[in-house]
């Protein structure tokens, strides 16, 4: 565990690279912590009519995909 947490310090202290960084520190941050995520009203409007597809039978299967994804692929 020591050589693991000495390399990624050792990467850290190197990079150069602000983006990597930020999020880096955003995992350590956040682990264990419940995150709230708030929806917009088109992200609530788009789950709701999900639901309702659903609900009315109106989906795939993961097997029906694959099989559609083979036929097209046999084209």
């Amino acid at each position: 565990m020591t050589k693991l947490k000495d390399k990624l310090i050792e990467e850290i202290k190197n990079s150069q690279d602000k983006e990597l960084l930020e999020e880096i520190y955003q995992v350590l941050c956040d682990k264990g912590h419940d995150e709230i995520v708030h929806f917009s009203d088109t992200q609530i409007e788009s789950i709701k009519k999900a639901q309702q597809e659903v609900g009315e039978g109106k989906y795939f299967t993961q097997e029906q995909i694959d099989d559609q994804l083979d036929q097209w692929l046999e084209e």
